[in-house]
């Protein structure tokens, strides 16, 4: 249980599972669970510490927050960040927390495609088969029968004109680029002054 559970969730720590073996009815040790991920050749690690934000950068950031604190919605969807962190609301470890019932009710762009092409499938299928028994004129159902093949043109010249808009007015970040290569600098003249050659 305890190679199987670390191998699952590698940040597993001791002491969650000394909690889960006693919730199992076994009592061990932290030393017993160490010796035993030993022997399974499972090595123990600390997470690397992440540098603090200095000053200039709380500074720079919150003055980001503050210019951009009334841009509308739509805006941030055109936005690709730099870096992409999981945050995980309710703890991180499997089973130790119930799914947020809100969350069921959240569409992706998939499902909403999806919803979307099946109610015009839906539409068309009633208008060419009449199985609704509207007893619609035979030229709509003529009309009727291309039109899948209309739409998927259709949202294929979509979906390359997008792609090209997007592609034509995507912004440089000319001062993000300048802020990053100066904290490089500054990691690196940090890592000099520690004795590390670069």
């Amino acid at each position: 249980m305890i190679t199987r559970t670390v191998s699952k969730n590698p940040r597993t720590t001791r002491g969650h599972l000394v909690n889960d073996l006693q919730r199992a009815g076994t009592k061990v040790t932290k030393a017993t669970i160490s010796n035993t991920l030993r022997r399974q050749g499972l090595k123990s690690c600390s997470a690397r510490r992440v540098p603090l934000l200095k000053p200039v950068h709380v500074q720079a950031r919150l003055k980001f927050a503050r210019e951009h604190l009334d841009d509308p919605e739509e805006d941030w969807e055109n936005v690709i960040w730099s870096d992409e962190t999981k945050i995980e609301l309710f703890g991180c470890f499997p089973g130790g927390s119930p799914e947020f019932p809100a969350a069921a009710l959240n569409m992706t762009k998939l499902l909403e495609w999806l919803l979307g092409v099946s109610l015009v499938l839906a539409a068309w299928a009633v208008v060419s088969f009449d199985l609704l028994e509207l007893r619609l004129p035979q030229s709509y159902r003529e009309a009727a029968w291309p039109m899948p093949l209309y739409l998927l043109v259709s949202f294929g010249c979509y979906s390359l004109g997008t792609v090209g808009y997007r592609v034509a007015t995507f912004n440089d970040c000319d001062e993000a680029s300048a802020e990053l290569l100066g904290q490089i600098q500054e990691a690196k003249q940090d890592l000099r002054k520690k004795g590390l050659k670069i």
